[in-house]
């Protein structure tokens, strides 16, 4: 549907939270918005201008709204992301989307008129108007308004973009642009600590008693640290009842103050005077020491023409100044600058006056730089001229007779009277001596650059050695010297290594080299404190050969999907299969959490891999809240965590085992007495149990280095310290088996004589021909082909595959792929025969025990019992690994989806289906 023509605000998006859209365009009638406005609005509640990407320093992500309902995307997890949690928890935001669409902006650079589309980060609506937000670091708005001066400009106090303000204002919408500096990184923190607490309507057991306990001794001591109240009661007031507390309002914090996680620190106060009051106490107790903020703001710097400062650790000079830009020249070199952006850097302390420090300290720091660029034999020498004229200084004698010691005096009175400090003129400047002057023309340097420009600069890889033949000859032709071999490769090494390595080895060898992002105070606000907040999952091929049970067949690696906690280091989940990494590995690893711990993280960190990527992850997190994050290509750095343990696997556990993979390193030195293929030993069955027991046994004891404590005691402290945290419990029922099992890429089937066709075979149960014609939402699993569901009637009901069930009954998607591979090869590119479920099937059972698929069967099977041992089988099969005999089982819904859709009703003839929203 159309929104721009829909009459209905409810049935323009069904996504979203039920009666927010009807909320907001009431809200818009009373702010009499204008018609113009109102469709910008309904173009970005339609769908996002564009999709958010990782940038080479920065990672984007998708947010879970409960206050929107839908997921807001974000392109920076320090910037963006903080800003999302700040409008989902401000009361006077009541709607807000991701990348509005875009307007077009113009400007003036450097005379010229210049415009472009510019997309903003945040279409808000408040309760006093609507909002366009644009995130920016400070060091990128600095840069630029360096280069345009009326793109960015620095008015009453705020940065601000004019060109964006004059297109929000013919929208009739404000325009902000947010830098770090607009949010508090404390507020921040305990908002992402709170979390759930924060909008949380359940009650936990025994609130109502601790809180009553709580406000006892709040009213009796006005106020009380949160490790003193738990220590007062142990027993009835758990962490969990005072953070649902804090997050629902029943008792006052001080947010600005410190972190919640920080108890010691932390107070919960009787009420908001009292904290106001003690507020004030604290500000006048600071007063006589000139600690409050007012009176501690730096001197404000003159910028008038001959002025020096000091900026970013350079010496600048004001040359001039106009009205609106200064001239600034820093070694010779000469920039213009906006007077506001000189004044806002001499506000936040980056611009001070180079002439502002007293002479003592201006030699003290000579004396610094003196010492710290000289070497150790330097020193040596002198101290050891220091003892020699020491009598001489202490007895104020004559002058020595000798040349050298009265040398030494003189340097040292000389140093004395310049510096304030004679010991510098002690040091020997050998390293100084000598000329400066380069020996090398400037033609010559110029063709070396040329040279190293254009052979060794590039992917080609040309030898050192190649490019000075290169320099050799055209100096050669130019009757120019000829620089010697040794002073090229000297020149070549003085290069910048990461920018000589890029360019030959591209960004992926070069990463190593790569300089670190400076971490910002709100950058570590944003960092994960406690468990569950962040896991990351990652796949790793095992260093490890494997072999059939009972058999001397090789079955080959297998694939570990793991699931590793940010704060404790502790391994979540563990899923191991033959299968390359896909969407199925992932919906693995996802149960297996669930199934041990009866929760899922509340933030996934994933790298750039399609099954990351797809619409059924996306889904099976909304569903549960769970924001996604995904890391810049190419930078695992922004995964350390886990990369390094699948490191710690590989060297603690299965480079010890036999048939490991180690020679394969380097194939061409491995001869067949050594290849891994004859020393495998190690079964599925076996290498799952033994790699469950290091992980959940042996690594979860051990001394992490960073933590210097085992993963699990770091887990136990911080679930002591954060809370149990029920209201995250995601039970493992088959709501949850349901929610885990993909749609097909249309997501609905059509209902057929024989039921709905689903990867080429068709499913059905009793009663389902009532849906004649119709098209219903169907799921199926991928472990188990022989198995479907489609909602129908408000409820999801289980289907069995029509026709030879036994045939298909287990049969993996993996295998169904395999055999649709090798029946394409098999036809003759002349047939051209469609691919048909009564040819899969007569295909299926010619090959059903041919060699191509009798290893991928092999190797499922092992998979399944090894779910069957550990009690990780869906509810579809029994104790022996075989199908129930059930007609028609269906899940039941939750709580809130029972509320949305109503009481489930019988399959029958007549009944209109309506969607369930499940996710």
């Amino acid at each position: 549907m159309n929104i721009n023509q829909s009459t209905n605000p409810e049935d323009e998006s069904h996504h979203y939270r039920p009666g927010l859209l009807a909320q907001l365009w009431a809200h818009l009638d009373r702010l009499n918005v204008s018609q113009e406005l109102r469709t910008y609005i309904r173009e970005a509640i339609n769908e996002p201008s564009r999709r958010v990407r990782s940038t080479p320093k920065s990672m984007s992500g998708r947010y879970q709204s409960r206050k929107m309902g839908v997921s807001i995307g974000f392109e920076s997890a320090t910037l963006e992301l903080p800003a999302i949690i700040e409008m989902e928890y401000d009361d006077d935001v009541l709607f807000f989307l991701d990348q509005p669409p875009a307007r077009k902006v113009t400007y003036r650079r450097h005379g010229r008129r210049r415009g472009h589309l510019y997309t903003p980060d945040f279409l808000v609506v408040r309760r006093t108007g609507i909002e366009i937000i644009e995130c920016k670091r400070q060091e990128v708005v600095d840069l630029r308004a360096g280069n345009d001066p009326e793109y960015y400009a620095f008015l009453d106090g705020l940065w601000v973009c004019p060109p964006a303000q004059a297109a929000a204002g013919e929208l009739g919408a404000r325009h902000e642009l947010w830098t770090e500096h607009h949010f508090n990184p404390i507020v921040l923190n305990n908002m992402m600590f709170l979390g759930r607490y924060l909008d949380c309507a359940r009650d936990i057991p025994g609130y109502d008693t601790a809180l009553a306990q709580v406000m006892t001794v709040v009213n009796c001591l006005a106020r009380v640290s949160i490790d003193s109240l738990l220590e007062k009661s142990p027993d009835s007031v758990t962490a969990d009842h005072l953070y649902l507390a804090i997050g629902r309002g029943d008792v006052v914090i001080d947010w600005q103050a410190a972190p919640i996680r920080n108890g010691e620190h932390c107070y919960l106060y009787r009420d908001e005077d009292t904290l106001r009051s003690y507020r004030a106490c604290d500000q006048n107790a600071d007063a006589p020491r000139g600690l409050i903020a007012a009176d501690s703001a730096p001197a404000e710097i003159v910028i008038a023409p001959g002025q020096s400062v000091i900026w970013d650790g350079q010496p600048w000079r004001i040359v001039s100044v106009g009205a609106s830009q200064a001239m600034v020249e820093c070694n010779g070199r000469s920039e213009e600058f906006p007077l506001d952006v000189l004044h806002d850097l001499a506000r936040r302390g980056k611009l001070m006056a180079a002439d502002g420090d007293t002479s003592s300290t201006k030699s003290q720091n000579y004396v610094d730089a003196v010492i710290r660029r000289s070497r150790r034999t330097d020193l040596e020498e002198a101290n050891r001229r220091m003892d020699v004229i020491r009598p001489f200084l202490m007895s104020r004698r004559a002058s020595p007779q000798g040349r050298t010691v009265r040398r030494y005096l003189s340097q040292y009175k000389d140093a004395q009277r310049l510096h304030g400090n004679g010991y510098v003129g002690l040091i020997p400047r050998v390293s100084a001596s000598g000329s400066r002057t380069p020996k090398i023309v400037k033609a010559v340097v110029d063709l070396v650059m040329d040279v190293v420009k254009k052979h060794l600069l590039n992917p080609d890889n040309v030898r050192v050695k190649t490019a000075w033949g290169f320099l050799h000859d055209l100096c050669k032709e130019k009757a120019l010297p000829t620089p010697s071999y040794k002073w090229f490769v000297r020149f070549v090494r003085r290069l910048p290594a990461y920018q000589l390595v890029n360019a030959r080895g591209g960004a992926k060898l070069a990463y190593n080299l790569e300089a670190r992002v400076g971490t910002t105070e709100l950058a570590l606000a944003m960092a994960p404190d406690r468990i569950w907040q962040r896991a990351h999952i990652d796949h790793t091929l095992v260093d490890l050969e494997t072999m059939f049970p009972g058999s001397t067949d090789n079955a080959g690696r297998v694939w570990a999907t793991l699931m590793l906690d940010h704060h404790s280091r502790r391994v979540l989940a563990c899923f191991l299969s033959y299968e390359p990494p896909s969407y199925r590995s992932v919906m693995g690893v996802i149960r297996d959490c669930v199934r041990r711990w009866g929760r899922l993280p509340e933030s996934l960190m994933l790298d750039g891999g399609k099954e990351f990527q797809g619409l059924w992850l996306q889904a099976l997190c909304s569903r549960y809240h769970v924001n996604l994050q995904y890391r810049p290509p190419c930078k695992p750095r922004f995964g350390a965590q886990v990369e390094r343990f699948i490191g710690t696997l590989n060297t603690n556990l299965i480079h010890f085992l036999k048939g490991n993979t180690q020679l394969r390193k380097n194939v061409r030195q491995m001869t067949k007495a050594v290849d891994p293929d004859r020393f495998a030993i190690w079964s599925f069955s076996e290498l799952c149990d033994l790699i469950e027991e290091y992980l959940f046994e042996v690594y979860d004891n051990l001394k992490h280095r960073e933590l210097l404590a085992s993963p699990r005691t770091t887990f136990e402290r911080s679930r002591t310290l954060s809370g149990h945290r029920e209201i995250h419990v995601v039970p493992y029922n088959r709501n949850f088996v349901l929610a885990t099992c993909p749609s097909p890429r249309k997501g609905t089937a059509r209902v057929q004589g024989d039921g709905v066709k689903i990867n080429y075979l068709y499913y059905s149960s009793p009663g389902f021909q009532a849906y004649l014609g119709r098209d219903v939402e169907v799921r199926y699993d991928p472990g188990n082909l022989g198995v479907a569901y489609a909602f129908v009637s408000g409820e999801w009901v289980r289907l069995t595959c029509t026709r030879h069930a036994k045939l298909v009954w287990g049969l993996t998607e993996r295998q169904l792929q395999a055999f649709t591979t090798e029946w394409r090869k098999q036809r003759s590119d002349v047939e051209k025969e469609r691919l048909t479920d009564s040819t899969l099937i007569q295909f299926l059972k010619k090959v059903y025990d041919q060699q191509t698929v009798l290893v991928a069967r092999r190797q499922a099977a092992e998979e399944r019992q090894r779910l069957l041992a550990a009690g990780a089988l869906p509810e579809d099969w029994d104790e022996e690994g075989l199908p129930y005999d059930a007609g028609g089982s269906d899940f039941p819904l939750p709580d809130e989806a029972h509320d949305q859709i109503g009481p489930a009703k019988p399959i029958g003839k007549g009944i209109v289906i309506k969607p369930m929203e499940f996710f």
